[in-house]
């Protein structure tokens, strides 16, 4: 199925040759079925993907808001067209890295959702000496004391962020009066530029204050944290990996002060009380997420080699620049 309406989105889809109950094509799709013996549907909805394909829709697109093409336009696209054996072998290829681009990035979501139910734990139950979650409150009790946040492990210590994490106003520059250099401009966005001076030496902690609320950057080197950013001026002897992990945790996006532009009020949230292991149990914290984020990052990128991969496959195997024809003469060996 050919999404006729903004070709340039490629919402094309494919649909079996027994789908699951009856189904209705909307108007914004063109319907294309292979013809027996000569094409096969799976190459066919590659090809429609390809860029030969995008790039002749684009041109052939009427309409400024809503540029669409019409089922005339669609039958008239120019596709390269090799024997019906070469096409299912180029479909092959090209569904079998699909399938392992799904797998990956099922698995990273699997991550995603571990890493978030392990911080929950990490920030309330903690790791113990032996580098084991500890038991939740309900099975061990004793490991566990009152607090005014709840139940928290007996060595934790309930305070203020601002007795925790001293946070200040970042300082304001401007594009025009910045040199280029070494040194990293921090917004709330992360890190936008770079300047041949420094405010703060890192390493060091970012977070949103205008703009873009919520996000916290760990900073390596020495940075200028802008105007828009509030940085940690004093960690009092705490963990700055574990910072980042606890401001995260906070959600201080939601204490937005502006109605327009998102703002966010140091004076705000300095009194919010958080719940703060010792020095060692925050490195053990830190080391553990930075083992999943390891993992995380690993997959990620593979995940990104397959897409390139696919990328150049798809070009050079749908315009016949490379031929899967050696493929299909092994296979035919194999078979006698």
């Amino acid at each position: 199925m050919f999404g006729t309406v903004r070709p340039n989105l490629r919402s094309h889809g494919y649909v079996p040759e027994q789908p699951v109950g009856e189904l209705v094509a909307s108007t914004g799709f063109s319907v294309i079925r292979p013809r027996d013996g000569i094409s096969d549907g799976k190459y066919l909805f590659f090809s429609i993907l390809g860029h030969e394909v995008y790039a002749q829709s684009v041109n052939a697109a009427v309409g400024s808001n809503y540029p669409a093409v019409n089922d005339r336009d669609v039958r008239q696209f120019r596709i390269f067209a090799p024997p019906l054996e070469e096409q299912k072998k180029i479909a092959q290829i090209l569904d079998s890295l699909d399938t392992q681009i799904r797998r990956t990035e099922a698995l990273i979501a699997k991550l995603e959702r571990i890493k978030q139910g392990l911080l929950t734990d990490l920030l309330t139950r903690g790791i113990d000496q032996n580098g084991q979650l500890r038991p939740a409150p309900d099975q061990a009790p004793h490991l566990y004391k009152d607090s005014p946040l709840g139940r928290i492990p007996k060595s934790w210590h309930t305070r203020s962020l601002g007795e925790t994490l001293r946070l200040q106003r970042g300082f304001d520059i401007t594009v025009a009066s910045q040199t280029a250099g070494d040194y990293p401009v921090v917004s709330s966005s992360g890190i936008t530029s770079y300047h041949n001076q420094y405010m703060v030496k890192g390493p060091g902690v970012v977070t949103g204050r205008k703009g873009k609320l919520g996000l916290t950057h760990y900073i390596e080197s020495n940075f200028w944290p802008h105007d828009t950013s509030l940085w940690v001026k004093d960690f009092h002897g705490n963990n700055k990996k574990f910072a980042v992990i606890l401001l995260d945790s906070l959600r201080l996006g939601r204490f937005d002060a502006a109605t327009s532009v998102p703002t966010l009020n140091r004076n705000f949230v300095h009194p919010l009380l958080v719940s703060v292991p010792p020095v060692d149990e925050q490195n053990r914290i830190v080391e553990m997420k930075a083992r999943l984020d390891a993992r995380t990052a690993k997959e990620r990128r593979k995940c990104e080699r397959l897409r390139t991969l696919r990328t150049g496959l798809m070009d050079d195997l749908l315009t016949g620049r490379v031929r899967v024809t050696p493929l299909l003469g092994e296979a035919q060996q194999r078979k006698v």
